[in-house]
């Protein structure tokens, strides 16, 4: 039996050594490997801890710890049922999970325990609800998600070096890294294009079918459900106001119009959306000419990031720094009004089911500057103090 074992174990080496196995040396691994899966899990060998082929493996052939912690009774006498039956085995609940988005990283922190997540990418610092974490509000604070490794950029290594038996990523993520994870045995799941909150919410449950998190997502669904008729109950003291959110790195200028996630975050904040309503669908360049043309009421920018230079965003609030001081823009009417909002890097690039709580603040912020607006028009008036700019959610 040992030497068995011993075999089997260097055919798994052969078979992930990757370009430096010959091919006919993986081709003989892999029948070994075949035969050695015939005699079941009472001859299985422990895989070694950095086999992740091995691993995945393990997980569809052993039936201790499955996917559904949280099911319902119904769910998991269905499951046991199709065990019992010979059908397809159950899946074993992921413990080392990466998110290799921030919008992963949003479902994640949403569905499981901190404990669960080994590994998120740098940029989740700015663009997902690890920020808000950072930011000491009422979350659990960021210090649990710690323990979670970062790496800079979607690639095999630094992934596989993880051990995941779980990673999410987003559909435009680089399908070569996938292809390789799933080579080496990893299990990958890919999120959906997000669009709008359906969507999200639909993804999100999606996540927690896989992580075993499915009552869990249940009430934060019907909580976003509750928020988001909350949202709609106040819409109308905000259906005149002519929105167009922008981006500006130093080179050229971006709007969004239909189908995007911030144009989702000004419908449920009850917001005109200018680039929309102008024939624009998602993501696309304009110039000066075309903004003061649309003239909007006011511009939605996002803050400064905090991640390294290297990552791509609105570095140091450039955005807003050119609005206000780029003299052809002076006549626009948001900045000669002072009607530029930030709203803070994760929620205004989020695709999650975090375009809530974005959708949120936004729509306060627009009612702190109306209501300071009005009062200031008052006293203007009668000789009172001169309008100052607002800054959304800061």
């Amino acid at each position: 039996m040992i030497p068995a074992l011993r075999a089997v174990a260097g055919a798994r080496r052969a078979w992930l050594g990757g370009a430096r196995t010959s091919v006919a040396a993986r081709f003989a691994a892999t029948l070994l490997l075949l035969a050695s899966s015939a005699c079941g899990p009472d001859t299985e060998p422990t895989a070694p801890r950095d086999s992740h082929a091995a691993r995945a493996a393990e997980s569809t052939s052993s039936g201790a710890e499955v996917l559904g912690a949280e099911m319902t009774g119904a769910e998991s006498a269905g499951r046991t049922g199709a065990a019992s039956g010979a059908s397809a085995p159950a899946r074993q609940l992921p413990r080392r999970i990466v998110a290799a988005s921030a919008t992963a990283v949003d479902f994640v922190c949403a569905l499981v325990e901190p404990e669960r997540v080994v590994g998120v990418p740098e940029q989740a610092v700015d663009y997902s609800v690890l920020h808000a974490r950072a930011d000491g509000s009422s979350v659990p604070p960021r210090d649990e998600w710690a323990r979670a490794k970062r790496f800079y950029a979607y690639e095999a290594e630094p992934v596989l070096a993880l051990e995941p038996d779980l990673v999410l990523v987003d559909p435009y993520q680089s399908r070569d890294t996938t292809a390789r994870l799933r080579e080496a045995g990893v299990d990958v799941l890919e999120l959906p294009e997000v669009r709008d909150v359906a969507g999200a919410i639909r993804a999100l449950r999606s996540v927690a079918e896989r992580v075993g998190a499915t009552e869990r997502a249940a009430t934060l669904c019907a909580d976003l459900e509750r928020r988001i008729a909350a949202l709609a109950a106040t819409r109308a003291r905000r259906a005149s106001v002519r929105a167009l959110c922008y981006s500006n790195f130093g080179s050229q200028g971006w709007t969004a119009g239909a189908d995007t996630t911030i144009a989702e975050v000004m419908r449920l904040a009850g917001l005109r959306n200018l680039a929309a309503e102008a024939g624009r669908v998602g993501h696309g360049t304009i110039a000066f000419e075309e903004l003061l043309g649309l003239d909007p009421d006011l511009v939605i920018v996002s803050a400064p990031l905090s991640t390294p230079a290297g990552s791509a965003g609105d570095r140091g609030g450039a955005s807003e720094a050119i609005l206000l001081t780029e003299p052809t823009l002076a006549s626009l009417r948001a900045v000669r009004e002072k009607r530029v909002l930030v709203l803070p890097a994760w929620l205004f690039a989020t695709g999650s089911h975090e375009m809530v709580p974005a959708a949120e603040e936004l729509a306060s912020a627009v009612d702190r500057l109306l209501a300071r607006q009005g009062e200031e028009t008052g006293s203007a008036e009668t000789g009172g103090p001169e309008t100052r700019q607002s800054r959304g959610g800061h």
